[in-house]
């Protein structure tokens, strides 16, 4: 008979997830096997100290994935495990970008068949992130999560810990961002945004003397990491170059000698509209770095400056965690390519 852990009445995990998430457990490590019986509800009950409909809903929510049987006069028993439900992913992204696409692909292509994968998107709303976490299941075997919001519905650092510690840590797996405050061991495939702004500008900055003001476009509701705006200060203030936040491009004033660093595609081109209107030449009069690149980045104005990461290694990475092939922190590969704009 199967010998279940003490249940912690005092968790903000209901009890009966925390029965179902013990079984889960055992089930997809096979340290209970296929066809194994399960106490009854009455013996359940007394051998866990809960209520008989805590226990019944416990093996209801087991009923529902299919992953046991009920045997009318005999009980219930563990339903053979296939190969391809071991592997069970749940997904979080904040959008379906195009290089969110190339994330998730690559992840994909990198577990194959073995693994299903449900793909949940929160559209960079924080509330909708909430909700979410608050409904998922324990049924996953993986939790990969990225935490980008705009900040419009961002609760506090405080909030987003709190949901993420929720979380049983040897399924969770931070994809794109890291989170300070997480306890316990979980792994993570993330950019570095703080430093990868910080050593792209240091690698051009012979090319940015003949510029006089650097210019980052960080719209005030924006769902970029406020990393790069820090890495972008910490620059500007050691090589002397003068910065400055721009909210909002349709209300900046161009001028020549300035420097653009464009987060979104929006203002990319806001930039290349503006420069036209105002007689000003972009490689020339006025410097372009724009984030994430793209074909159409590489033959635009000659070719615009991108600062870059490598989308199908974080998703590579990420599927590795999965599979067990690593465990840790692993920053992801990052450069700027330099073109013409600048």
């Amino acid at each position: 008979m199967i010998s279940f852990p003490k249940i912690n009445k005092n968790s903000g995990t209901p009890k009966y997830i925390q029965v179902t998430d013990f079984l889960l457990k055992g089930i997809q490590t096979r340290s209970i096997v296929k066809g194994e019986q399960l106490p009854s509800l009455n013996m359940l009950c007394n051998q866990l100290d809960i209520s008989k409909d805590t226990a019944e809903k416990a093996y209801r929510h087991l009923k529902e994935r299919e992953l046991i049987n009920a045997v009318p006069g005999k009980g219930y028993f563990i339903k053979p495990v296939h190969h391809s439900d071991r592997i069970h992913v749940f997904f979080l992204v904040n959008q379906l970008s195009d290089s969110k696409r190339v994330v998730y692909e690559h992840f994909s292509q990198a577990l194959g068949s073995q693994a299903r994968i449900d793909l949940h998107v929160y559209n960079n709303d924080f509330r909708c992130f909430e909700k979410c976490l608050q409904q998922l299941t324990p049924n996953y075997t993986h939790y990969v999560i990225t935490t980008h919001f705009d900040r419009k519905t961002y609760g506090d650092q405080f909030r987003l810990q709190q949901l993420l510690n929720s979380l049983p840590k040897e399924k969770l797996i931070l994809l794109d961002k890291k989170v300070e405050g997480i306890h316990g061991k979980h792994n993570a495939a993330y950019q570095n945004f703080e430093k990868d702004i910080y050593d792209g500008l240091k690698s051009v900055a012979d090319r940015l003397q003949k510029y006089q003001v650097l210019k980052l476009i960080f719209p005030a509701y924006s769902y970029q990491a406020r990393e790069v705006l820090n890495g972008f200060q910490n620059f500007c203030l050691e090589f002397g170059y003068k910065g400055k936040l721009i909210p909002d491009m349709t209300k900046d004033n161009m001028a020549k000698g300035d420097v653009y660093i464009s987060l979104l595609e929006e203002d990319l081109v806001s930039v290349v509209q503006r420069s036209k209107h105002s007689d000003l030449t972009i490689g020339r009069d006025v410097g372009l770095i724009s984030y994430h690149d793209s074909p159409i980045k590489s033959v635009l104005l000659g070719g615009i400056t991108v600062f870059t990461t490598d989308f199908a290694a974080l998703g590579t990475t990420a599927a590795e965690l999965v599979l067990s092939k690593k465990s840790g922190h692993f920053e992801n590969p990052f450069r700027l390519i330099v073109r013409n704009s600048l």
